[in-house]
């Protein structure tokens, strides 16, 4: 084995901390939205994000709505509050007024939720 020069046992040991603070991803669905006033047409596919300093993020990249929270649930119960949020906010808005991502939130959320 070599002997690393130490500006590249520095960068190794930068690359080592970098790896140490990376979330844990994983994907999963949410079926309902958490509020009988909706209804969810089809499942959304979720990226969850565990952190070391015991934080998770759930996510809705499509749509690139989230929520936070120190456990998984509580991470996916936020993000459902963004969703309907952004939901709301996107079918109140006068589609004219819209910028080319709300249009596209907009569509993609009329597609998957419902009124109940």
């Amino acid at each position: 084995m070599a002997d690393l020069a130490p500006s590249d046992l520095h960068k190794l040991t930068e690359n080592v901390g970098f790896l140490l603070v990376r979330p844990v991803k994983w994907t999963t669905q949410i079926r309902d939205l958490g509020d009988e006033a909706y209804v969810l047409l089809e499942p959304v596919q979720i990226v969850i994000e565990e952190y070391p300093d015991d934080s998770v993020v759930a996510r809705f990249p499509e749509v690139e709505a989230f929520g936070e929270g120190e456990t998984e649930p509580v991470a996916i119960m936020n993000l459902k509050i963004a969703i309907l949020d952004l939901y709301d906010e996107m079918m109140e808005a006068p589609a004219d007024e819209l910028g080319k991502a709300p249009k596209m939130w907009r569509r993609i959320l009329d597609r998957i939720i419902a009124r109940s």
